[in-house]
């Protein structure tokens, strides 16, 4: 339930003691007016399932990832909602897993740009789009992305077009390009970025 006024949503009164917010509520037939800040959803966010960091011969970025939902109360919780991605030129996502376009069609513009584009993911629950969320792929912290973000620092391997040889299957010999392989996972909360998984560099 919530209150309206002239038309405008009112929010949870509270009082003040000493400077510390103080909650109240009213009840109308014996239900709470406002849902109690435990119940109340706020935000959806993402984070990195079952991560570890690519091999060394990754020859696209890819990260798995799931949902969770934040309330009022500051506390989350993991959430089977259904993701999709904005862009299938950026990303594609099966399963959770992201795994960024790299060929033919963007790769020359990923080298210049030494950056993947930004991958748009959309959050639902029974049809119903509860937020949108980026995942970067970047070698250096983004100022821009939404709350609930992530960011997949890399190791930024092929600045100056770095490469290595190593055997690919039957081949021996072969030259490889790498592009950045991710090697942890940030997400962006209310106080800042937070690693959340793999190794700082």
């Amino acid at each position: 339930m919530g209150v309206l006024l002239d038309g405008t949503r009112v929010g949870l009164p509270y009082m003040t003691d000493n400077g510390v917010p103080v909650w109240m509520n009213a009840l109308y037939d014996g239900v709470q007016v406002w849902p109690p800040a435990a119940e109340t959803l706020v935000d959806v966010w993402l984070k990195p399932v079952d991560f570890q960091a690519q091999p060394l011969y990754a020859d696209h970025p890819e990260v798995k990832v799931a949902a969770q939902k934040v309330f009022a109360d500051g506390h989350i919780e993991d959430a089977s909602l259904a993701l999709s991605t904005a862009d299938t030129t950026v990303a594609s996502i099966n399963a959770g897993t992201v795994s960024f376009v790299s060929d033919t069609t963007n790769f020359l513009t990923v080298l210049k740009q030494d950056a993947f584009n930004p991958c748009h993911v959309s959050i639902a629950d029974g049809g119903k789009t509860l937020g949108a969320k980026q995942i970067l792929v970047q070698p250096d912290r983004p100022s821009t992305a939404p709350v609930g973000s992530l960011w997949c620092r890399t190791e930024k391997l092929h600045k100056g077009l770095r490469y290595y040889t190593g055997a690919v299957g039957d081949d021996a010999n072969v030259m490889c390009f790498l592009i950045d392989r991710i090697r942890e996972v940030w997400r962006r909360e209310w106080d800042g970025w937070k690693l959340l998984t793999g190794k700082e560099l």
